[in-house]
């Protein structure tokens, strides 16, 4: 049996307190796969969140609002499920961006998402180039889309992009709304189905647009009280198939350390009495969509 995948990802910046000072540290398997949490700035112990938590969201887990982190732990999920946990195994470290762990200077990473396989002594930092590795050396075929979908499916990731680089631009490009209308078109064609042509499968192309189109909606539900899935039945059916996805809702970061990290965006101040109530509010996660009219 091959040794599990070292990933390390940013753990969240938002945690209330109550929740803060019941967190156990035991080595635990995680519920729904073959890996372990590890908080390498508690000592490098095991950690699993307790039941309180789980009575919140079941499925929630410790991970930052980073959508590229979010997109290879959906990625990691599924090859381990079509492969086998006993080919396929990943184990997650969570990271404090302002104290990086030893291993980061052992390995030389300056960025998060990284990883390494100690089965192949591979080790990256670079985005691009783990998506290719682990397409290289752990292939699976089914996560590929379908050819009669291939070029809807390249539409689909360009929208996504332009939407994600313009909703964190300097303004709010009156683009937005025509391309979520172009977007909606395409999941239209296809009632909002994942970008194969089996309804329960999920592909690369999918692991890559939905963290991005979920942070987008929980950012503009909470700064314009607008809901995309709302305005949007295409959009709003495909995420209702992807909230019923234990590969999507198990690594899905909180809606209010997503709104903590729209800070980023140039134009967003988010209030010093804003930001403790953020802090001290219980993790909600908006894994539903309103039934469509």
């Amino acid at each position: 049996m091959d040794l599990p995948i070292e990933i390390f990802v940013k753990e969240r910046e938002l945690l209330s307190h109550s929740l803060r000072r019941q967190m156990i540290r035991s080595p635990i398997i995680h519920k729904w796969n073959c890996s372990t949490f590890t908080d390498e700035n508690m000592g490098g112990e095991a950690m699993i969140e307790t039941e309180l938590l789980k009575e919140l969201n079941p499925n929630a887990s410790p991970i930052g609002a980073c959508p590229l982190s979010h997109e290879l732990l959906m990625l990691l999920s599924l090859k381990q499920k079509l492969l086998g946990q006993k080919r396929f195994r990943f184990n997650v470290h969570l990271i404090d961006a302002s104290k990086w762990p030893s291993q980061f200077f052992q390995y030389s990473f300056r960025h998060i998402p990284a990883i390494y396989d100690p089965n192949r002594l591979f080790a990256s930092d670079n985005f691009t180039d783990i998506l290719s590795y682990l397409d290289e050396q752990y292939p699976t075929m089914e996560m590929l889309p379908k050819f009669s979908k291939e070029e809807h499916c390249q539409q689909v990731v360009k929208l996504c992009c332009k939407l994600f680089r313009r909703f964190y631009g300097p303004v709010v490009d009156q683009r937005l709304h025509s391309w979520f209308t172009q977007l909606d078109t395409i999941l239209l064609q296809y009632d909002g189905t994942f970008c194969s042509n089996d309804i329960n499968q999920l592909t690369n192309i999918d692991t890559e647009i939905l963290p991005m189109l979920h942070q987008m909606r929980i950012i503009i539900r909470y700064l314009y009280g607008d809901d995309i899935t709302n305005r949007y039945n295409g959009i709003a059916n495909y995420m209702i198939r992807a909230y019923n996805r234990i590969e999507f809702a198990q690594w899905c970061p909180s809606d209010q350390e997503i709104i903590f990290m729209c800070q980023i965006k140039p134009n967003i101040v988010v209030q010093r009495r804003e930001m403790i109530r953020l802090i001290k509010a219980e993790p909600t996660f908006s894994l539903s969509v309103s039934t469509l009219s």
